[in-house]
């Protein structure tokens, strides 16, 4: 699928890391609200539990269904979308990450933090929105980032306790790892 709107985010964004990791949060939290507002009609109607394929935004009827564009739109902006296209800015450069939770200056910490949690929640959506090739590039880059998170707390290198943040990426990796893993037996039965 082509990331126009993605790309949109990161032209205005790109010359300003604490405006674009702010813009990334804010998408973030704005899907996340949906997708949580949508699994409590979900369960109001007595279907779909938690971690079912998320459709952006719950048609409650064929009347109030939203414009495709807005479907499209919501889709291009996927939380998992953005995380790859960010990675694919900085040349999945993951040491541009641990300088930012380092040094604080971007406000990176929620952000990773809020995405991760939502990336261990829902892996197969990574799969789904990405496709089998980006989402491996994006867990072999969140395997480099944790390795070196890992290696920089034993050294005691960050002014905080990121003990939590390593204990969610282990979460997420491994939830991302099984997902992969499914979707390619899955791949594997369908041929």
């Amino acid at each position: 699928a082509d990331l126009c709107p993605a790309e949109e985010v990161f032209r205005i964004f790109v010359v300003d890391d604490e405006q674009l990791v702010l813009m990334l949060s804010t998408l973030l939290q704005t899907y996340l609200a949906i997708e949580k507002e949508e699994q409590r009609i979900r369960r109001k109607r007595g279907g779909g539990a938690i971690g079912d394929t998320f459709s952006p935004i719950c048609p409650l009827s064929p009347s109030l269904s939203p414009p495709k564009a807005l479907l499209d739109l919501c889709d291009r902006l996927h939380p998992h979308r953005l995380m790859y296209r960010l990675l694919q800015t900085l040349g999945f450069d993951v040491s541009i990450f641990i300088d930012w939770l380092i040094t604080g200056e971007a406000r990176f910490l929620p952000y990773v933090t809020r995405y991760l949690k939502f990336l261990a929640v829902a892996p197969h959506s990574a799969v789904l929105t990405l496709g089998h090739e980006r989402c491996a590039a994006l867990r072999l880059a969140y395997e480099g980032f944790e390795a070196r998170l890992r290696a920089l707390y034993v050294k005691n290198v960050f002014p905080y306790n990121i003990a939590p943040l390593l204990k969610i990426m282990s979460r997420a990796s491994e939830a991302l790892q099984s997902a992969a893993v499914t979707a390619d037996s899955t791949k594997e039965q369908s041929v």
